[in-house]
Formats: structure tokens, sequence, C-alpha cells
């Protein structure tokens, strides 16, 4: 079997749910797939049929891969972001949080969904074998529970015990459906994030799944510790990937960089373990990862997210989640029903 066509169908039929299901694409929209040199052409392709299958008009834009992901994209391609109606991102090096991408998704009618990454084999686990709707309904649930709550406490066999206060205006299902014509952006489903009220993050941090940006870090084998006081990282703790990732921080210049912003449940079925892709190890099921750097609201020079295996989660004090597994009846209910 040759390797154009090595899951060609379960492609075709993740590509068709994302532009029919996730993005509603109907007649006469401009559909603009972007990526860089480092990702999945067949990916992007197959993205591009079924959008044109449901009568949109795609357009494929390619560019170098970038050093590291948050720098403007060409000028072309940040002229073409304000111009679409629905907008997909797999370039690997991401543009989230830039002036290109806020001037795009501050328009009144778009959709923009972001799949940094995104190969055939993550297409398929991901969306083509998932209840996507189901998976949304999950979600759905772990924002309504985080949203009633004031309080957020994760805990993880390696070492994590942090503390936060919710900001209840910072919490999204990130990973949507996005159908209607409305300025709206998502990610992959399987994600729901929040943010900590600012200064109230305290304790510590242990990511043993995977970190990333940096290349050179990326999949932990040694855990990384972080000792974070009023949401900011004083000390970094660890091996050699801790001290390469304590470099790259500080080598943007930067003391936002050390700014612990959002935090992050992982719940996508499709993800049983750490791939070193960071769009699906964000989502790696029952996980929770957390971001550094640049947010909503927070500027800064880069961005970086760290997961957390085997948590345990308490909201106001009643535990949701133990060590990876859901607990609280509903997602309890959810979980089974997404086939874990």
């Amino acid at each position: 079997m040759s390797f154009s066509e090595y899951m060609n169908f379960e492609l075709k039929l993740g590509a068709f749910k994302l532009a029919r299901d996730v993005l509603g694409v109907k007649s006469g929209e401009t559909v603009l797939i972007y990526g860089d040199t480092t990702n999945d052409l067949r990916v992007m392709e197959a993205t591009a049929e079924a959008a044109y299958s449901l009568g949109g008009v795609p357009i494929i834009v390619r560019y170098e891969t970038r050093s590291r992901p948050g720098l403007e994209p060409p000028k072309p391609l940040a002229a073409a972001l304000c111009a679409a109606d629905v907008i997909i991102e797999f370039a690997t090096s991401y543009i989230l949080y830039t002036k290109a991408f806020w001037d795009a998704v501050n328009r009144t009618d778009v959709r923009y969904i972001i799949l940094t990454g995104m190969d055939v084999d993550m297409m398929v686990r991901c969306i083509s074998r998932v209840d996507y709707a189901k998976m949304v309904q999950l979600g759905e649930h772990l924002v309504e529970l985080t949203r009633n709550a004031s309080k957020f406490r994760v805990t993880t066999p390696a070492g994590t015990d942090l503390s936060v206060t919710v900001d209840k205006e910072m919490i999204r299902l990130s990973g949507n459906i996005i159908t209607k014509p409305t300025s709206q952006w998502a990610t992959l489903g399987g994600q729901a994030s929040f943010a900590p009220v600012w200064g109230s993050a305290n304790g510590t941090v242990v990511f043993d799944g995977c970190i990333w940006p940096p290349d050179e870090v990326n999949v932990l084998r040694e855990p990384v510790k972080l000792t974070v006081k009023d949401s900011r990282i004083v000390k970094i703790d660890g091996g050699v990937q801790a001290a390469t990732f304590e470099r790259w921080l500080r080598s943007l210049d930067d003391p936002h960089m050390f700014d612990l912003v959002h935090i992050s449940y992982g719940f996508n079925p499709g993800v049983k373990k750490i791939s070193g892709r960071i769009l699906e190890d964000e989502r790696v099921f029952g996980g929770v990862e957390m971001g550094i750097g640049s947010y909503r609201g927070r500027p800064a020079k880069g961005h970086t997210d760290g997961v957390m295996l085997n948590p345990s989660v308490w909201v106001d004090g009643k535990q949701i989640e133990n060590e990876g597994k859901y607990v609280e009846k509903k997602l309890a209910e959810f979980s089974q029903q997404l086939g874990i």
C-alpha cells in the first residue's frame, strides 16, 4: 500500500466531519486553509476537498516553518486572514495571539479553528473516530462545574499541588463546535480552559507529560518541577530538560514568560498517550495542561504549554477527577459513552 492510500477513507471522513459538523461550511463561503512546510499536505488537501464538496471555496496557503510559534505570519497570509469566512490553521509554528490572529478573530463574521501540526493519524483518531458532539457535551459540563466554583485544586502522583481562584469571566470550551457565522474561534475538540484570577495561583506544578515549545524539550523523560507564587514561576527544578526549558524562557528576555496564565482539562478519547504533538498532547484524556506566557489580555513574547498526567481535581472542595479518571457522576457517564 502506498503512503497516499494510508487511512485514506478514514482521513476523508474526518475532514468532512470537520468541515460540515464542526465548522458548518456553507455554499459560497471562502475557506482559508494554511500551514507551514512541516505540515501533512494530505490533511490540508482532504480538508479543501471536503469544503469544496459542501459548496465552499477553499484556498490553501503554505509558507516556511518559522523558528518558533507566536511570530507574525507572512503579510499575504495576514491579509487573507481578514478576508476569509472560515479559517483552518494547520501550521506547526502556530500564530495564536499574534496581531494577525487578533485582527482576524475580532471580525464579526469569521469562524477560525486551530489544528496546529495535525497529520493523518491525528485526524483519524481525534476526529474521524470520535463522537464529537458527545465529547463537546463532556466539555460543556466541565465548564459548568468550573464556572460554578471559586476554588480549583489539582494534585498528581508526580508531586503537583496547585490551588487557584477561578476567573469566572475567563472560562471557555476551547474545543467547541462553531457552525454559526459569527466571530468565533476554537481549537481541536477535547479541551476546556480557564484563567486563574491573576496572582491567585500558588503551589507546585510538576509536568511529567510534555512541554512545548521549545523543540529541545517536548516529550519529557524526567519531571520538570515549577514553584509558583502569586501566579509567577519563581523556581524551576529538575534535570537537563528542566534546565533547557528555563534557558529558553529566559532567552526571550520577557518577565511575563514566567507567568502561569491558564489551566486546561484534556478529554479527547482519541488521545491516550503523549506523542510529542502539542495539539493532541494537551487533550490526553484525563490530563491537565497549563499555559505559560502570552494569553488573552496578558501579552508576552511567546507561549508554552506543559502537560500533567494522572491528575486529581477538586472544585470548591468537591472531587471531580481521581488520578486521571473522572469520578463526578455526569463526567463518568460521558466518559463511558465515549468508550473510556
